[in-house]
């Protein structure tokens, strides 16, 4: 009996965690969710230039501004957000549906493509609007509202906002200061996308979660840095950052920047953009000595302890000589482009080093890199999908060259992936790539 007595007390706790923590849990999980939402009425507000239209909250105690229109005839040069619509607190932003496919819309109703930058054109009305003001009842702020506002300048995040989501801010070209909340704790490097003249961002001391250091927006705990602002001749990496985030330098423009010891993990894609292109402002990227994970080699960052590429540096005439260092291909790389437009280069060279080994997951470089590619291993390197569902192919357009003596092996190994062969052509031990 003594045993089931002191059993007791654990089995009961455990008996309430099942009955009524879900309880709690999905209370929060669906505090915004549609079920708290009247869908079916709107309501309508004009107010000088701009007409706003609302969900009203099923407790008419709040609004959801999904779409705002810009009268003609108006000016529309300051949109300051109402507080309220209705007597209700406006409490949340954006359309509904935001995101639909590789497609984005606005709160004004454009069609922003951010997988397709050239589609992306500002909307003339909202060319007009230079400040927005967001009410500080707002805590929640949909995907993509705000992409395109190419003429605002600065931007403050309401204080009970606790994620920016993806592309919110995406293409505020002239977009320079943001101030974020304190209770701000996810963001999303999307958020701020192609805003290439950001370069101050104010976060209080209070957050949790970031902090900005030396133009870099830095997560406290894990100190990951998650956004490199734009702005300045040389980036120093704050020393005691640990990880550069995917996308962190998505719209750096320092010439130069500099990786110190303390970082420990380059994810893919740190210094690439959304479209997988390289960063064309960075023109150089340099690494402490005494980094114990990552070393620069000619064009090459790549990792000392697993052999893998982690940043390639193609140079000013859009070629790239992989570092004989590199083993290992993965998809988790990135590119450095100075002053190079995106595409297909007709007389750049791509080359391959002789000890490469492995590619895995979409690790090939794409087949726009360049229009000459040199294998120059005597066997080819294995391809191998770990993740990826999708089969990586070898390079198959412009010149394709390899060792004469290894030509049938390559033939061989291309016919793996491909019907239709390039056309190989050779080089021979001692001759110029």
């Amino acid at each position: 009996m003594k045993k089931i007595r002191k059993r007791l007390p654990t089995v009961l706790l455990i008996l309430l965690a099942v009955l009524f923590i879900p309880g709690i849990a999905n209370a929060k999980t669906k505090e915004y969710q549609g079920n708290l939402w009247n869908f079916k009425k709107t309501i309508q507000k004009t107010s000088g230039a701009f007409t706003y239209y609302a969900y009203p909250s099923k407790n008419q105690k709040e609004a959801w501004i999904y779409k705002i229109d810009i009268n003609s005839g108006k000016n529309c040069s300051k949109l300051s957000i109402p507080s309220k619509l209705d007597n209700k607190k406006v409490t949340r932003l954006g359309r509904s549906r935001a995101l639909v496919e590789n497609d984005a819309y606005t709160i004004f109703g454009q069609r922003v493509c951010p997988s397709d930058y050239e589609y992306d054109k500002a909307d003339a009305k909202v060319k007009r609007i230079r400040k927005l003001v967001l009410p500080d009842t707002v805590k929640i702020i949909q995907p993509a509202s705000f992409c395109c506002m190419v003429s605002i300048k600065t931007v403050k995040i309401p204080k009970s906002v606790k994620k920016l989501d993806r592309y919110t801010f995406y293409h505020c070209d002239n977009l320079k200061r943001a101030e974020l909340s304190a209770g701000l704790n996810q963001l999303d490097v999307t958020s701020f996308m192609n805003c290439p003249k950001i370069a101050d961002i104010k976060i209080s001391s209070k957050n949790k979660t970031y902090q900005v250091k030396d133009r870099c927006l830095i997560t406290k705990k894990k100190k990951e840095l998650v956004f490199a602002l734009a702005d300045g001749e040389t980036l120093q990496i704050p020393k005691g950052v640990k990880v550069l985030k995917k996308y962190a330098f998505i719209d750096c423009t320092a010439k130069t920047v500099h990786i110190p010891a303390s970082v420990k993990k380059i994810e893919g894609k740190a210094f690439s953009d959304y479209y997988d292109f390289g960063n064309n402002r960075i023109e150089n990227v340099t690494v402490d000595e005494k980094n114990s994970v990552y070393a620069r080699d000619g064009q090459c960052i790549y990792n000392k302890l697993d052999k893998s590429l982690a940043v390639a540096i193609w140079d000013e005439n859009g070629s790239l000589f992989i570092s004989d260092k590199v083993e290992l291909l993965t998809e988790d790389k990135s590119s450095i482009t100075p002053g190079r437009n995106e595409g297909y280069n007709e007389a750049a060279k791509l080359v391959y080093p002789p000890n490469l080994k492995r590619i895995v997951d979409n690790g090939f470089f794409p087949d726009t890199a360049a229009g000459n590619t040199y294998f120059t291993g005597e066997e080819p390197p294995e391809i191998v999908m770990e993740k990826s569902e999708e089969l990586d192919i070898p390079p198959s357009t412009g010149n394709i060259y390899v060792p004469e003596a290894s030509k049938a092996a390559y033939q061989k190994w291309y016919k793996n992936y491909m019907n239709k062969l390039p056309r190989f052509k050779t080089f021979k031990p001692g001759d110029e790539i």
